[in-house]
């Protein structure tokens, strides 16, 4: 996984910036990952292009070691199961500052399910 920031304007995360590499879950729900950046921004929209996830949510921390402080950002979301496979969600919210989010992908359409990219938009 990698990330590109210009000054936190418009931060994103993919999986190595190629399209065939992506994270995908082990058949159980829920399954979960953290992200975790260099230094705290203040983040208002998160986008996600996934492909057989039900339910999603996603919680942040702003503290270094965040092991048991995270509170909900948004979610749980229903995600629709798009007949082309991939689901390009967005959710937007009150800016607020991060130092890691975990994302939660609660259930899927299928036994398996894909994350391609996550993109983060800060202040």
């Amino acid at each position: 996984m990698s990330s590109y920031g210009d000054g936190f304007v418009s931060l994103w995360i993919s999986f190595e910036r190629d399209s065939k590499t992506f994270w995908i879950t082990t058949g159980l729900f829920p399954q979960e990952f953290i992200i975790t950046f260099s230094k705290s921004a203040e983040l208002t929209r998160i986008r996600t292009q996934t492909k057989s996830v039900r339910q999603m949510s996603v919680e942040f921390c702003d503290e270094k070691n965040a092991i048991g402080k995270y509170q909900r950002l948004f979610g749980p979301v229903e995600i629709k199961d798009e007949a082309t496979g991939l689901q390009i969600e967005s959710q937007q919210f009150k800016p607020t500052r991060c130092r890691s989010l975990k994302v939660k992908l609660i259930s899927g359409w299928q036994d398996f399910a894909v994350v391609y990219k996550i993109e983060f938009e800060a202040k």
